[in-house]
């Protein structure tokens, strides 16, 4: 009897086993079938860098995401758009995390408990510090603070406070010691506000295609002069990295005005939520409202943006705001949005925003998800073109570029942009994606049309730009030498005033260069010409001035100081940190190379 139990056994065990690998054999021959070729890591969901994300620390993070996801919108179903959000932030979440451990590592930069328990201390929340309980004659009192802060009862509230200080204070802290090695030396600022606030009176020749006259530009090179200047230089005419171009249609949502009105109901009542919520975790209150009303990714953590960087009307609002406070629903594009203050210095402020936008509602995306399926079917089984004809759909003129099989260059938002780039790393020309991506105003189909390789384009498809250098390159030959020609008429005592007169095609400039930040004039003349200028005593004269498209002699009338001065000490200073700091920052915290592996999933 049990001998024969374990044959059963081992005869079911072998039944399973092989109907299993039955069942994904099919499915891939399948995905074949439909054009799919993914390399899927048997470790993982994907890479960032050298490390790659595992199944089990993919799951966690996803139900950990879910789990806050599903708490902050209050255990309401969860539409398409919020699985989509899920698995978005997801990955995203996975990036930053192990962005931030790469950076933490490499800085040996750590977060001690001694700073946070400082730092809790000493900077109470903003809002404790209005609390009722804790005032002494309308004062905050910092003993009942601190006797609060000691509270077993209270070990929640500060339990979070302490995981917000700790995540704000790692790029602060980061930040700080950055900018802290950032000096500007005293010849530096006074090389710089010299050349700033200094008003140069010029005259000047301009030497340029107007100055040859009609036969001089009728130059047109030979057959064997193209060739001979293509084999010069064929590495211009090739890309440094492999191309991989997608098209694509587009299918936009719908809205009408009562999807309007709906998204403006939806502000109103994110804005109630945050006047009924309580003072001492309004932060915690705006990521759970953010989550239960935002249409956009939740900023769970502030984000440091330039006044300059939003909208006039928003800009207005966030000036008059104070740390800790949030703004009333103002109008943000395509929609709405409430900001909330974190922290302000200068000009940049560290803020959060739950935005939402004006979309459609739930059934008539659904309709258009299913229009958008059945595209994609009769699209494979016939023709990309056809079908988008049938459905007076108009393939957009500028494609989607895949660079290097790793990066993106598309101006469009997408979610998930990372599953567009690992699909073109191995799709062929004429290849459809079999799941539309989604964007925060449609979906997106896609086709890759064309695979661009790292190596020179034939003679004949770049003929006719080489074509046009070499007849400019001529051209610029020509006005330089009548450049060249002027100089030793001008040093032989002739006027610049007299020689224009003399050559009707030359241009005489009488131009007043208000220093080197003068971007009027950088755009007219060329920088070249600008600090040439600059550089000229009153009298002198120098050239020919080389550009790209004109060659100048410029003569240096006068100088003066400008009232008041363009740029100071302390501006410049500001400035000139400021931009070393930004191109470090963004050095450092650039994230990796990532490949995303995850199953498309048609939402």
């Amino acid at each position: 009897m049990r001998k024969r139990v374990k044959v059963i056994m081992f005869i079911v065990a072998a039944a399973f086993i092989a109907g299993f690998l039955m069942s994904e054999l099919w499915q891939l021959i399948r995905y074949r079938e439909r054009g799919g070729r993914r390399q899927i890591l048997s470790s993982g969901v994907g890479k960032v860098g050298n490390q790659t994300i595992g199944f089990d620390e993919y799951r966690q993070v996803r139900e950990f995401i879910t789990q806050k996801y599903r708490k902050d919108s209050l255990f309401r179903d969860l539409t398409n758009e919020d699985e989509t959000r899920i698995e978005h932030l997801t990955w995203d979440y996975l990036i930053k995390e192990l962005t931030w451990n790469k950076v933490l590592q490499e800085s040996k930069l750590n977060i001690t408990e001694g700073e946070l328990e400082w730092i809790i201390t000493h900077f109470p929340p903003q809002a404790l510090q209005d609390h009722p309980d804790l005032m002494t004659d309308g004062k905050f009192d910092t003993t009942k603070y601190l006797q609060a802060l000691q509270n077993p009862q209270n070990r929640p509230f500060f339990a979070q406070y302490a995981r917000e200080i700790y995540e704000q204070l790692r790029p602060q802290k980061l930040q700080m010691y950055v900018a802290g090695a950032l000096q500007v030396s005293e010849a530096e600022v006074e090389d710089a506000l010299s050349r700033a606030n200094t008003v140069t009176s010029v005259t000047a020749l301009r030497f340029g295609p107007g100055s040859l006259t009609e036969e001089e530009k009728k130059f047109e090179p030979t057959e064997a002069q193209m060739r001979a200047y293509y084999r010069a230089h064929i590495k211009e005419y090739q890309p440094k990295e492999e191309i991989r171009e997608a098209r694509f249609v587009f299918f936009p949502f719908s809205v009408t005005q009562q999807d309007s009105v709906a998204a403006r109901e939806r502000i109103e009542e994110a804005y109630r939520r945050l006047q009924a919520a309580d003072p001492t975790s309004i932060r915690d209150s705006f990521e759970m409202v953010s989550y239960t009303f935002g249409d956009f990714e939740p900023e769970t953590a502030a984000v440091a943006l330039t006044l300059s960087q939003f909208f006039p009307a928003t800009e207005s609002v966030i000036r008059r705001l104070k740390p800790g406070q949030f703004s009333r629903p103002v109008v943000a594009e395509n929609g709405w949005q409430i900001v909330f203050l974190d922290s302000a210095r200068n000009d940049t402020v560290w803020v959060r925003r739950v935005r939402v936008r004006i979309k459609p509602d739930e059934s008539r995306e659904l309709a258009l998800l299913d229009r958008v399926k059945t595209f994609i079917d009769q699209a494979q089984a016939d023709n990309f073109d056809s079908v988008a004809a049938r459905e007076n759909l108009t393939i957009a003129p500028t494609p989607a570029r895949i660079v290097g099989k790793k990066k993106l260059n598309w101006a469009v938002e997408i979610y998930n942009p990372g599953q567009l780039v690992e699909w073109a790393r191995e799709a062929n020309p004429g290849d459809i994606l079999d799941v539309p991506l989604r964007g925060p105003y449609g979906f997106y189909v896609f086709q890759l049309s064309k695979i661009v390789p790292v190596k020179p384009a034939p003679f004949e498809q770049v003929k006719e730009a080489v074509r046009w250098k070499l007849r400019q390159e001529e051209q610029k030959k020509l006005w330089r030498k009548k450049a060249q020609d002027a100089v030793a008429e001008i040093k032989a005592g002739k006027a610049l005033e007299q020689y224009a007169s003399e050559h009707p095609g030359v241009e005489l400039i009488q131009e007043e260069i208000k220093g080197i930040y003068d971007y009027m004039a950088r755009g007219r003349f060329g920088a070249e010409f600008v600090l040439a200028a600059l550089a000229l005593e009153p009298g002198q004269t120098t050239g020919p001035i080389e550009t790209n498209w004109s060659s100048f002699i410029i003569r240096c009338d006068s100088k003066r100081q400008a009232e008041p001065p363009v740029m100071t000490a302390d501006k410049f200073i500001e400035q000139k940190q400021q931009r070393l700091f930004q191109e470090l920052w963004q050095k450092i915290t650039e994230e990796p190379e990532s490949r995303d592996l995850r199953l498309f999933r048609g939402y």
